[in-house]
């Protein structure tokens, strides 16, 4: 989640930033949060990957932005034609024209010793190549030999003073995808960052593409400025949750659906999460800092949203229970307040029931039934097997493991307060959703954040630090930045240099 409010729509004239992607919670991107300082400009709190060179989101001392995932096309396929008589040859454009070839060392490791073996790689107009039994298939996606500027962008933006500066960084144009969201004391502005094709209209690009023609490869990206965005709308908030660009803010003040291709691929769904930030922002004026917080930890599902449409809805209408037990689940399902709580029982059994029907989508394995009442008929079963009733609190159900730490947590697949489970036991176990949550806020005097991690500033289980913010985080508590060096060294644990 990503949320920006003005100081304009705030209660006390303080603009705010909600820094929150649903990220792993372990391996290589789970977050790290740091602060980098140097004395040339450089001071930078926020979240990052390990070995990141740079801070990805979080803030500096005049702006900040926050980062969620989109999904526009930046892949394409095409299906090449090998001359039958030299298969290093394909047709483009009613010519045969040769692959280039290079040779790839690739190392094997056998566990006793390392194989290295050469084998031939190709490339076409297109991209890459590949072959294999069923023909000769290219690759092209967006942002091909941009890859080593990234680092770059982020640099320039970790540095920017202000919006001007911030947008030209962006217009590096090296990170090929990410909605973003950005806020400083004056400004509030969303942006539908990608590498985005301009592309031949008339070809189905979700499909294969033919190999033979020059018209079927893009060659250039839409310029940042012509990216869907929105900069201090009238209803002084903007906000994205995974969902269209179309619906940034509430309002007047969206991007125009109609002004961009189809063959872009840009979104044009809502996640509930994006529902409820345009309901929570959208008609409250204006905003306080409790409000602000609450909307951040809000757990409760719209009542157009999937697990109501794919699982609760159905059962509702259709369900007929054969025993006591279904009888006593189906009226605590119907009596359900939509809120993913720890102490509710409904939202156990609502969840139970929509894991298995959304599969990934629930953060859960594979898709296990499409019939909704089947579901339900096996979650009561599931909570008599392991719980001997069907009224069980989430938080009984859904925890937070971390070495001896287990905490009761509340929060759901897509709602504000995110959280995926995987089942370990029986019991439901936090794998992914919120993570590192930071909250900026622009104050006359500079700028203040707040931020928690789900688990600690280790990853080593002998670590202090290895699980020591976990309480925190299932309270929906935040603890201070430190940025000043006096703050710093009030706090300090240890102080050294690399390498000494």
């Amino acid at each position: 989640n990503a949320h920006a409010v003005s100081r304009a729509l705030s209660t006390d004239v303080i603009a705010r930033l909600n820094v929150n992607s649903h990220q792993p919670w372990e391996g290589p991107v789970a977050w790290y949060e740091a602060h980098v300082h140097s004395e040339q400009g450089w001071n930078m709190t926020g979240g990052t990957f390990p070995g990141a060179p740079v801070i990805l989101h979080g803030h500096n001392d005049r702006l900040g932005w926050a980062h969620t995932v989109n999904a526009p096309d930046l892949v394409d396929a095409y299906d090449l034609e090998l001359n039958p008589a030299n298969a290093n040859e394909y047709r483009f454009e009613g010519d045969w024209r040769a692959l280039e070839e290079t040779t790839a060392r690739i190392e094997i490791d056998t566990g006793f010793f390392t194989l290295a073996i050469h084998k031939p790689v190709y490339k076409s107009v297109h991209g890459p190549v590949m072959k294999s039994d069923t023909g000769a298939h290219a690759v092209r996606w967006a942002g091909m030999g941009r890859a080593v500027r990234a680092a770059e962008q982020w640099f320039r933006m970790n540095k920017a003073r202000d919006l001007g500066e911030w947008k030209r960084a962006m217009s590096v144009q090296a990170i090929p995808m990410f909605n973003t969201v950005y806020a400083d004391r004056e400004h509030v502005f969303y942006v539908y960052n990608a590498l985005v094709p301009q592309r031949t209209e008339g070809y189905d690009y979700t499909a294969l593409l033919p190999g033979d023609r020059a018209d079927a490869i893009w060659r250039e990206y839409l310029p940042f400025a012509a990216l869907p965005q929105v900069e201090d709308p009238p209803q002084g908030f903007v906000q994205s949750c995974n969902a269209t660009p179309f619906a940034a803010t509430a309002g007047d003040g969206n991007p125009d659906p109609s002004r961009w291709s189809p063959t872009a691929g840009i979104e044009h769904h809502q996640t509930n999460r994006s529902l409820r930030s345009l309901a929570l922002f959208g008609g409250v004026d204006p905003i306080s800092r409790q409000h602000f917080l609450a909307t951040k930890w809000d757990q409760t599902y719209a009542k157009d949203a999937a697990i109501f449409r794919e699982a609760i809805d159905p059962v509702l209408a259709t369900f007929a229970p054969q025993t006591d037990d279904e009888r006593a689940a189906l009226k605590l399902l119907r009596e359900w307040d939509q809120v993913a709580s720890a102490t509710s029982v409904g939202a156990t059994l609502a969840l139970l029931t929509w894991r298995p029907i959304a599969g990934p989508g629930a953060g859960a394995g594979p898709k296990e039934t499409s019939d909704p009442r089947a579901a339900f008929a096996s979650a009561v079963q599931l909570l008599m097997k392991h719980f001997g009733k069907v009224d069980v609190p989430l938080g009984a159900l859904q925890r937070l493991h971390r070495g001896d730490v287990d905490l009761s947590l509340g929060g759901a697949p897509d709602v504000l307060n995110g959280l995926y489970t995987h089942w370990r036991g029986n019991r439901l176990v936090g794998f992914q959703g919120d993570s590192y949550v930071l909250v900026v806020e622009f104050v006359k005097d500079g700028v203040t954040s707040e931020s928690i991690h789900q688990y600690g500033a280790s990853c080593r289980p002998n670590s202090p630090h290895f699980a020591d913010q976990a309480k925190l985080y299932a309270r929906h508590e935040l603890k201070p930045s430190l940025r000043t060096i006096a703050e710093i060294r009030a706090h300090l644990e240890r102080e050294y240099h690399p390498g000494e």
